[in-house]
């Protein structure tokens, strides 16, 4: 089957969404976008990823950044709230609000930070996530990367207070996650480092109010792609609470150097690395981490481009993914998710869910596209492949379960 289009007029600025994507159950989906009007929007489907309805305005403003945190990317959270953060040129605030999507309303916003200005840069983003403790963390970018800073709430979003800022530098980015702690409200940060051009992972600590960091990776994410692309993501495995997670070494449109594409775990204390999904090629980037949490050792990592670095990013790209079945020790490649190629940017997909779909953005067209036949659904239920219906008893009309 052909792409779906899931919304046809989307500003090319929606990849400052450093998540898109959420799936509440295997049918009922989200995705969250900045449109041609810089409003943010959301796009909702009820079958599976296979129509989408008509863009929704949640917020009408001239929007540089987003990001979304599910209740449910959060080990044991059963919740139903997307929490979604968000900043505005012009005002140069940072803003929350609470989506529930039982009912598909919104709490009323409220400031995170206010500020005064704003000006667009390649540096600005917005990152969300919910600890396991249930406090929200917001860390962002804005004025050209002049401002940043991390807040935090107690209180379901209702008010924000500062906590100490992690970032660094101007153009530096961070991936925000709940940390699998002691303290069930410490946070890790996937933290892009654009002066050193390292990837670390930093633990903030909330009762001691500080950060700290691991060792770094080498990781070069060409500050000249203003239009504000991510070249690493990351999600949590509920089963151990350990942050996996996907990078490129380099982006790299004109072939002048070469791409790692690496996979690492993080469990707290320890950077390891899952074998890597191609090294030393070209014109691969945006990877997106999606975890089937009911089968732990299945790792989903989306990307555009293939593995033998034949692609050429931005003009003739496909979207394709990699599945491990054995938590990174090997990996089926180049798995075809777009049945075209052509100048596609970027990908999004859930961090977790009953489903696994990857969007994208056409870069030409200004669409968000899909293709619902490539998708992957889980959690439905049904038998176990390893049990068979038996009829027992005198009644051969009366069913039980037995082994194979």
């Amino acid at each position: 089957m052909a792409e779906v289009v899931v919304e046809a007029a989307m500003l090319n600025g929606n990849a400052r969404g450093m998540n898109s994507v959420v799936f509440v159950t295997a049918e009922v989906g989200y995705v969250f976008g900045i449109n041609g009007d810089s409003d943010l929007d959301y796009m909702k489907t009820t079958n599976g990823g296979l129509t989408w309805s008509a863009a929704v305005d949640v917020f009408t403003g001239s929007v540089d950044s987003f990001g979304l945190w599910y209740d449910q990317w959060t080990p044991g959270d059963t919740g139903r709230i997307i929490h979604i953060a968000f900043t505005e040129n012009g005002t140069d605030d940072v803003s929350y609000f609470a989506f529930n999507t039982t009912n598909d309303t919104k709490t009323t916003i409220v400031d995170v930070f206010a500020g005064a200005t704003a000006t667009l840069g390649r540096g600005v983003f917005t990152s969300i996530t919910k600890t396991r403790g249930g406090y929200l963390y917001v860390a962002y970018v804005i004025l050209s990367g002049t401002t940043s800073g991390l807040y935090r709430s107690t209180d379901n979003g209702a008010t924000w207070g500062v906590r100490t800022n992690p970032i660094e530098a101007a153009l530096d980015q961070c991936m925000l996650f709940p940390a699998n702690a002691a303290d069930a409200n410490d946070i890790w940060m996937l933290y892009d480092d654009d002066s050193a051009a390292e990837l670390t992972v930093k633990t903030h600590d909330d009762s001691a109010n500080t950060n700290s960091e691991s060792s770094a990776l080498s990781f070069n994410n060409n500050a000249t792609d203003l239009v504000g692309q991510y070249g690493f993501a990351g999600s949590i495995r509920h089963s151990d609470g350990n942050l996996i997670f996907a990078y490129m070494s380099t982006y790299d449109a004109a072939g002048g150097s070469t791409t790692n594409f690496n996979v690492y775990r993080w469990d707290g204390t320890t950077l390891t690395a899952l074998t890597a999904i191609a090294s030393a090629v070209d014109h691969i980037y945006y990877p997106g981490v999606y975890l089937n949490q009911d089968q732990p050792d299945w790792i989903y990592v989306a990307y555009l481009g293939v593995s033998a670095g034949t692609s050429t990013l931005t003009t003739s790209m496909p979207v394709v993914y990699a599945l491990s079945k054995d938590r990174g020790v090997s990996w089926t490649k180049d798995i075809a998710y777009s049945t075209s190629t052509t100048d596609y940017r970027q990908c999004w997909v859930p961090l977790n869910g009953e489903r696994f779909m990857v969007v994208w953005t056409d870069i030409s067209a200004l669409s968000l596209n899909t293709n619902q036949d490539n998708s992957k659904e889980f959690g439905f239920a049904g038998m176990n492949n390893y049990k068979r219906a038996k009829a027992t008893g005198q009644n051969p009309g009366i069913l039980s379960m037995g082994s194979i």
